[in-house]
């Protein structure tokens, strides 16, 4: 829990910071009902992970785990099945 004066002084060092990029993960994704809730899935989810490690680790040939490309795999066959 902060107070006031705790945050009076956050908003305010908030001037000093420039937004220079933004980026939503994932990047490339559909919206879906799944539960009775609104979500969104990865279009692609192992080109997404490719994606994410080049933006924050700057690895441009990530290439990702076997079980990230089975569930990219359950995820594709769902949305196109």
């Amino acid at each position: 829990s902060m107070g006031t004066p705790e945050l009076i002084s956050l908003v305010t060092s908030l001037a000093g910071y420039d937004i220079s990029e933004e980026a939503g993960f994932p990047f490339d994704q559909t919206p879906a009902v799944i539960g009775g809730s609104d979500v969104v899935v990865p279009m692609d989810l192992q080109s997404n992970v490719s994606k994410l490690h080049a933006f924050l680790f700057d690895e441009n040939d990530y290439v990702p785990s076997a079980t990230v490309q089975e569930i990219s795999g359950v995820i594709s066959s769902r949305l196109n099945g």
